[in-house]
């Protein structure tokens, strides 16, 4: 898997950074870790443009802008040094839709790990992502997204968040136990620099050329328990739809309502007709009976 293969579904995708196709769950979470470091909803979404009620709904969609704004304002707010990383994991496999769904049924880990780099962009990407083994080791390498809003600080937010994404989501389909061997990143060593193998729990180089999260690949040789083949293939095949046209797939609850409603009465009119059918069949019946025919 490769960064350009990353570059060409953006590009299918169709959609820039002011779109608003994106679920609205990479900016709720990190809004309710900030809750919890005692930062206020207003404080966190000033200059979001969305209401505390739009990020609790399943119809709010938001473009990339909104929500690197919002880290831009976690950034600033926050004074947890590891605040970027805990937030990370706290996202789970059920936050992602389809997508997570898919990961959590695939068969084989290797093929999951092929899918999640594949349909990166239905995660609401902030960041490119890239996979591959050597040395015995399963090697994860993250760039976030060039824009004109992420600064040096926020890039350091941005990849720690993301090794939290990543050890959060292994954690849900492979084990609870997984951990990860190495991790580099490309920034220098902060003041806190001890503090990081302790919070990674695995040793943190600095100045690196990429920013890597490294682990065992024999990690990946494991049996998913949760795996069904039907079940993951049902699922990709929607993935491919939503790759395709993202406009489409992602209609608002409101109109998905509209269409149950819609369905529900045209069920229960064909129910409806189908016992005034048998009402009348059975009152024809009754009148055969009663009045039979003359000359019988």
């Amino acid at each position: 898997m490769s960064l350009r293969l990353n570059e060409l579904a953006r590009r299918c995708l169709r959609t820039g950074p002011e779109d608003k196709v994106y679920q609205v769950v990479k900016l709720a979470r990190v809004i309710d870790a900030l809750a919890a470091e005692g930062i206020s909803v207003e404080n966190a979404l000033a200059g979001v443009r969305i209401s505390r009620n739009a990020t609790s709904s399943p119809a709010t969609r938001v473009s990339l802008n909104q929500i690197i704004e919002c880290y831009r304002n976690a950034n600033k707010l926050c004074h947890n040094p590891h605040f970027a990383y805990s937030v990370g994991l706290r996202f789970h496999v059920t936050d992602y839709g389809m997508y997570g769904f898919a990961m959590l049924s695939s068969t084989n880990y290797r093929r999951t790990i092929q899918f999640a780099v594949k349909y990166h962009q239905l995660a609401t990407p902030l960041a490119e992502i890239d996979f591959k083994e050597a040395g015995g080791c399963g090697i994860w390498t993250f760039t976030p997204m060039a824009h004109p809003r992420i600064d040096a600080s926020l890039y350091r937010f941005l990849v720690e968040m993301q090794f939290g994404i990543t050890v959060s989501l292994h954690r849900d389909f492979i084990g609870p136990s997984f951990a990860g061997r190495e991790l580099h990143v490309t920034y220098g060593a902060p003041d806190d620099a001890p503090m990081h193998s302790e919070m990674f729990g695995c040793p943190v180089l600095f100045s690196q050329s990429e920013n890597q999260l490294r682990f065992d690949a024999a990690w990946l040789d494991r049996t998913p328990k949760l795996g069904n083949e039907i079940t993951y293939l049902t699922v990709v095949e929607l993935c491919d739809r939503l790759m395709e046209d993202p406009w489409a797939g992602w209609q608002s609850s409101a109109t998905r309502s509209d269409q149950f409603a819609a369905t529900g009465k045209f069920q229960r009119r064909c129910k409806q007709s189908k016992h005034e059918r048998s009402h009348a069949s059975k009152k024809a019946a009754r009148r055969k009976n009663i009045f039979p025919k003359l000359g019988r």
